[in-house]
């Protein structure tokens, strides 16, 4: 399996994290590239751009598949995720 199927691998893990629906299958058949697309960084990073009802998010994923992994997003998620939040309560 090479990296980027791997890091797709990951999403629903990331769609439970977050609540939210990343569209794998969007990844997966590269349909629409310039909405959903995953970059890597040598190897050891992992950027995930996808469309939410505000825009365009980010998550990015620093020494993925190690015990050093971090996780941080954009202000497009953030608000996505704060409207959730709205919603829930």
């Amino acid at each position: 399996m090479n990296f980027e199927e791997k890091a797709i691998e990951l999403i629903p893990e990331l769609e439970e994290y977050f609540n939210i629906d990343m569209s794998k299958v969007s990844f997966e058949k590269k349909d629409l590239p310039a909405y959903f697309n995953i970059k890597s960084i040598d190897d050891k990073d992992v950027i995930y751009n996808f469309e939410t009802n505000f825009g365009g998010a980010e998550i990015v994923l620093k020494n993925v598949f190690t015990e050093r992994e971090s996780i941080s997003w954009n202000n497009v998620l953030q608000i996505h995720l704060d409207q959730l939040e709205n919603i829930e309560q």
